[in-house]
């Protein structure tokens, strides 16, 4: 049986949760972990990509009774970080004004799904906080032009040690 990613969970919770109508519906947006699709993104109609990647980096802090004396355990709690991209093909031939609203409308449904469903993801995770709404860091003066925001959100565990 395979281990499900962090990652792999935030980008099911997306899909899950995903209430935007066609052109924009679940269906018609490539969802993945990792970086960007190299394939997709030279399709000339490529459709518009979420990707979760992760962890950028973590910090843990252990917390509880740890003695010879104390029947406790030590426990630890985890703060991973995760970027989540969208990406959004602007199409030749175009100014790029639908593909920025596209970008926009699919950058708001991710920071409204984790801020409503920060809930228990399977890998253990107990909140899903976003760290930001969202930066852009359009790619307009490249070949393909693209639309991108990068939102960082903190996956957050505790585990028990010994």
């Amino acid at each position: 049986m395979a281990t499900v990613t962090i990652a792999e969970s935030i980008t099911a919770l997306l899909v899950a949760n995903w209430n935007l109508a066609a052109p924009l519906a679940a269906a018609n947006i490539h969802f993945d972990t990792g970086w960007v699709d190299r394939q997709w993104i030279g399709q000339s109609d490529a459709s518009p990509q979420v990707i979760t990647s992760g962890p950028m980096g973590s910090s843990n802090r252990f917390f509880g009774k740890r003695s010879a004396a104390a029947a406790g355990k030590l426990h630890l709690l985890s703060y991973g970080r995760y970027v989540i991209n969208i990406w959004v093909r602007i199409m030749a031939g175009t100014d790029g004004d639908v593909e920025e609203d596209y970008a926009e409308l699919i950058r708001n449904e991710v920071v409204r799904i984790i801020n409503e469903e920060c809930i228990v993801l399977p890998t253990g995770v107990t909140y899903l906080v976003p760290l930001d709404q969202g930066r852009a860091l359009h790619e307009l003066d490249r070949t393909p032009r693209l639309h991108r925001f990068e939102i960082t959100v903190q996956a957050n565990y505790q585990g028990q040690g010994a």
